[in-house]
């Protein structure tokens, strides 16, 4: 654990070809060989990045300025703020506060999708029929056909309001989509392009500006964060219950994943942003870079909670 942190606390990048010792000398972590990727949203850069965790190798890396985005779009994808993995792990879906929300194929970095809902997008999710659903934190969930013919969606489908929506996720065993906003927890019910509200659920006093909001890997669970307090939701209950973490507030992103991964989590040092991710729990850092501005942080791993196991587009 010592030389993993000597490893993390360095502000010099791991140069190529560093990597696990196979016995004979070292082998190169690629995005296809490494085993615990964490993708980032970097603000300072505009980018979209992919890290071997351990190492802290740049494995991909993603801007709209070297995307098929006519340039004059380019501008909605500056500030990133989220992107998770979808697809069995092969697409990233992508926010960003200047306005946009993008699908990208990691394979070859294509964008299969991409709208501007505008409002401030914080967060999106894929439907049951592909559709996406993003959340913007002005004060709506807009709902867009995904079609990857034409990449480009100009219209929405549908518009729904909801006070500070920060997050979105997919409830697969409920047939039903999640969004925590202002200070309550909200149940839709999706059909034909339509969220229809199925009820809002309060959540404990003084526990307003609801921020991110993830399944907690393997459970039946879920991680919500507001300005004060960080939650354990359960939806079967529709009860919140506070989570052990090293810091309650202005916890800006939480992630979970298998067996032996670590809890990490983002909160501001600076403004809105932060140049480390850390351990949720102790708040030990994991990642650093001096001159990131990194607003939210997940693992690349699958996500049940919400997907089939085998989710294709």
């Amino acid at each position: 654990a010592a030389v993993l942190l000597a490893a993390c606390s360095k502000d010099e990048p791991v140069l190529p070809g560093e990597g696990e010792n196979n016995g004979g000398g070292f082998t190169e972590v690629t995005i296809d060989t490494s085993d615990r990727q964490l993708i980032i949203t970097e603000q300072a850069s505009a980018s979209i990045m992919i890290y071997d965790q351990p190492s802290r190798k740049l494995l991909w890396e993603w801007t709209a300025s070297d995307s098929a985005i006519p340039a004059s779009r380019q501008k909605w994808f500056r500030l990133p703020d989220e992107a998770r993995t979808v697809y069995n792990r092969t697409c990233l879906l992508v926010t960003a506060s200047g306005g946009g929300a993008a699908l990208i194929r990691i394979r070859d970095k294509k964008v299969l999708f991409y709208a501007k809902p505008d409002g401030n997008p914080h967060s999106a999710e894929v439907l049951p029929d592909n559709n996406i659903v993003v959340a913007s934190s002005d004060g709506y969930l807009t709902v867009y056909e995904c079609d990857t013919v034409r990449c480009y969606a100009k219209d929405f489908l549908s518009r729904t309001e909801l006070a500070s929506a920060h997050n979105v996720v997919w409830d697969r065993s409920r047939g039903c989509l999640w969004s925590a906003g202002g200070e309550s927890m909200h149940r839709y019910a999706y059909a034909d392009g339509q969220l229809t509200l199925v009820r809002s659920t309060p959540l404990p006093a003084g526990c307003g500006d609801a921020h991110d909001l993830t399944p907690v890997y393997g459970t039946d669970q879920l991680l919500l964060s507001t300005n004060s307090r960080c939650f354990r939701y359960d939806p079967t209950t529709d009860t919140a219950a506070e989570t052990q973490s090293f810091q309650q507030h202005a916890i800006k992103s939480i992630s979970t994943g298998p067996f032996g991964y670590t809890t990490v989590c983002t909160r501001p040092t600076e403004s809105w942003w932060s140049p480390e991710v850390l351990n949720f729990s102790s708040g030990v850092q994991l990642f650093f870079m001096r001159d990131y501005r990194i607003y939210k942080a997940r693992w690349r791993v699958e996500t049940p909670f919400s997907y089939p196991e085998r989710h294709e587009l």
